[in-house]
């Protein structure tokens, strides 16, 4: 059969092996582009998911921020009364401040209208609503369905919440009616290709919205029961594609929206983009393509046809074996047809030009691509190995479109985070407001640094950030280039180096007033004694001069026991036994002590300061240390540390029972007392914490922690020396470090550091 159709003239041969050898190359291009195609629609679809996200979490802001607000209203009691006046007063605020809510109705249990925060509305009943009634019998936040406001005659979307009284049971309910129309603005600012649609329904499957609006398409109708049967059959999001009611093709995102982890969807969004649009590109190419494959196969098989013989097979022949071999490194000589041979000889020479020209086009194609490539290479280098974190920020609604890896260390964020992540949750809710200023000069290029701003990573750790920033243009919109640099570790030791050097100034002082203060104790103590020998003891030239003076020793001894003098006495030596305890406590900030140091290993000394701080009981503070649960996190293997155990016992004890003292003053409920104890090694150096889960300490008060003679503690309960002396025993005496961190109302951790054995000489 092969032999029978390539039986016949030159011509028909050499046409069809013109056809036969440039079919498959017209093949695998239609492969090609029809490949193409597919990857385009997956693409598209990606694309549209992405996109669709944003309007996504909007919607789920609106119904959290709309929950919050009705939660909000009716905890306030003049709405758990029903008092329709002060509650009207309250709607019609509410609707005034908030745009978004077009209505806003207290009913009672009978869904009958009591006040509205527009118009009376009186007469009216919702008790046929599908929001009143899942509100009153489940007595939790709901969402409605499709509605037309029974005043306003809109198409709005509603939700509800009911109104319990303090026994639990329903009163009423406020339903509030959401427009939904300003999802038109944000996608109208995408500025999105013709035949981009955005839509919305209910749970039933009714359309609560759309844009671009269309005349033929009305809101309250049933979308396509093709589309809405697939995105029901799961509670995911996916992609579709699918044609419209306008008869238009469209690749589809969608996504279902829940109240509650447990609940159905109460609402289906959906992003579609023209199909035709997406493939333009591609079928312009498949087009292209498939033309110019015909035209130039059909030129071949006229050429073939017409200018058959044996000369013009050879040079096809030449031109043939060419073809198969382009592309490879080895062809040097292109045709090899000579030139002055007429017509055919023309057609090598036009041949090798192209094959010279394409070769040259392709060479300056790839050198355009590698330095496309080395460009893209470059600056993805200098964002990835960038220390500092970097993110681009939309000024009109201050959500973070990118980040670099150090930004997402920086506050410990993970990729499916990023996903709406707006300006406000990288910072304290309670100091945003006054960051958010900070922001808004950077969005006006009033300021381009901002030292020192408080933030916060994903999981709650506290930092202390240098904002930089820079107005970039990228595709024609402006952004907002955040550098954000870390701080934290240098503002902490700018604080210790600062708390060293006060604490030495008034370790100064305090001994220059350590010795004023001895000499006046020095008498005092001597007129004391005195006055005990002269007066209260038996001696007999005490009775002798009593005697001269015409009263018995023994009268004056009854007199003062009477006048309680002897216990007064007493008092003055106590209280300047107690002074000169002070003092020699003061004189211990100037000097440096005899330190019996020694190796120890601080797990066994911090065991051994528990056992010494368990037999502690305050029966006046109900003070029990047996009571607060202990927590040990210790680090295996550690090293032994050169100290004076006796002094470092003395700094364990009095952090541990300041910790437990304190916890008499926090009301725990279903929590315990807890102090945790951490040993680890940082830098060389055995790092001790020492963490109890009292009240916390306030900023200011954790500023002046190691003063001397400073205390929070009532007068004659503390001397304000404790931590002092402590500061000074393992800053002066052990050439370690000291520093307090703590969270008013959560917690407090003091941390202790200490060279080990084997690292830097202790004083001694």
């Amino acid at each position: 059969m092969v032999k029978g159709i390539f039986h016949g003239s030159i011509q028909k041969k050499l046409t069809l092996i013109v056809l036969l050898a440039t079919l498959p190359a017209f093949l695998g291009h239609l492969w090609a582009e029809t490949t193409t195609r597919r990857e385009a629609i997956e693409a598209a679809k990606k694309d549209t998911s992405v996109i669709l996200r944003g309007f996504s979490e909007i919607q789920r802001r609106v119904s959290d921020s709309t929950r919050t607000l009705l939660q909000t209203i009716v905890a306030v009691p003049e709405v758990r009364d029903l008092d329709v006046d002060k509650t009207k007063i309250l709607l019609t605020t509410l609707l005034e401040a908030n745009p978004i809510y077009t209505s806003a109705v207290l009913l009672n249990l009978k869904g009958e209208v009591l006040a509205a925060g527009k118009g009376t509305r009186k007469g009216m009943n919702f008790s046929d609503r599908k929001e009143f009634q899942d509100a009153i019998r489940a007595k939790v936040f709901s969402s409605g369905e499709f509605v037309v406001g029974k005043a306003s005659r809109e198409a709005i979307f509603p939700f509800a919440m009911p109104i319990l009284s303090l026994k639990g049971e329903p009163v009423g309910a406020l339903v509030i009616g959401v427009d939904l129309d300003h999802y038109g603005k944000f996608f109208a600012k995408g500025h999105f290709s013709e035949g981009s649609t955005l839509n919305m329904c209910d749970h039933r499957g009714f359309r609560l919205f759309m844009y671009p609006k269309k005349p033929s398409i009305s809101l309250g109708k049933p979308i396509k029961d093709e589309v809405f049967n697939t995105v029901s059959s799961s509670k995911k999001s996916g992609t579709i594609v699918s044609e419209g009611l306008d008869n238009f093709t469209r690749v589809i995102a969608y996504e279902p929206l829940f109240l509650g982890s447990e609940t159905e969807p109460y609402m289906y969004i959906f992003m579609g983009f023209d199909r035709n649009k997406v493939l333009a590109r591609a079928d312009f190419l498949l087009i292209q393509g498939v033309f110019t494959t015909a035209i130039s196969l059909c030129l071949a098989l006229i050429i073939a046809w017409v200018l058959g013989g044996r000369s013009i097979a050879n040079s096809l022949e030449k031109l043939t074996e060419v073809v198969q071999m382009l592309g490879k490194e080895d062809v040097k000589s292109p045709s090899g047809i000579d030139y002055s041979d007429g017509e055919i000889g023309r057609l090598g020479q036009a041949f090798d030009v192209m094959v010279k020209l394409l070769r040259l086009r392709e060479g300056e194609r790839n050198q355009a691509l590698y330095r496309l490539s080395e460009n893209e290479e470059q600056s993805r280098i200098l964002l990835d190995s960038n220390p500092s974190g970097i993110c681009l920020i939309n000024p009109e609604n201050w959500l973070i479109e990118f980040v670099n890896p150090a930004f997402m260390s920086l506050f410990e964020l993970h990729p499916e985070d990023l996903g709406g992540l707006c300006l406000n949750e990288l910072h304290p809710a309670k100091e945003f407001s006054g960051i958010e200023l900070e922001y808004q000069k950077h969005f006006n290029k009033e300021i381009s640094f901002s030292p020192a701003v408080k933030c916060l990573s994903h999981s709650g750790r506290s930092m202390v950030i240098d904002i930089s920033s820079a107005i970039v243009t990228i595709h024609g919109r402006e952004l907002l280039a955040g550098f954000f640099t870390d701080i934290t570790e240098r503002k902490q030791t700018e604080a210790y180096i600062i708390q060293a050097e006060k604490m030495m100034t008034v370790g100064g002082l305090a001994a220059g007033m350590a010795h004023e203060i001895n000499n006046p104790l020095s008498a005092i103590v001597g007129s004391a004694q005195n006055l005990n020998n002269r007066i209260l003891n038996d001696s007999t030239k005490n009775r002798e001069t009593a005697e001269r003076c015409g009263v018995s020793l023994d009268n004056i001894h009854e007199y003062m026991g009477i006048r309680e003098v002897p216990k007064m006495i007493n008092t003055i030596g106590e209280s300047v036994q107690r002074a000169a305890d002070i003092v020699s406590k003061m004189l211990g900030f100037s000097r440096k002590s005899d330190c019996q140091a020694s190796a120890h290993d601080i797990e066994v000394l911090l065991d051994s300061t528990l056992e010494l701080a368990a037999s502690d009981y305050d029966l006046k503070k109900n003070y029990d240390f047996r009571k607060v649960a202990i927590v040990r996190e210790y680090e295996l293997d550690l090293s032994s540390v050169f100290c004076d155990h006796i002094q470092i016992q003395q700094v364990f004890l009095n952090i541990i029972k300041n910790a437990a003292e304190a916890m008499v003053d926090k009301k725990y409920g279903n929590e315990k007392a807890q102090i945790t104890l951490r040993v680890y090694e940082e830098e060389g150096r055995a790092v001790i914490e020492i963490e109890d889960n009292g009240p916390g300490i306030d900023v200011e008060i954790a500023k002046r922690i190691f003063e001397p003679f400073y205390t929070t503690k009532p007068v004659g309960k503390g001397t304000g020396l404790g931590l002092s002396v402590s500061y000074f025993i393992i800053t002066d005496q052990h050439d370690g470090q000291m520093f307090v961190q703590s969270e008013p109302g959560e917690w407090t951790r003091f941390i202790v550091k200490l060279p080990f054995i084997n690292g830097s000489k202790m004083n001694t």
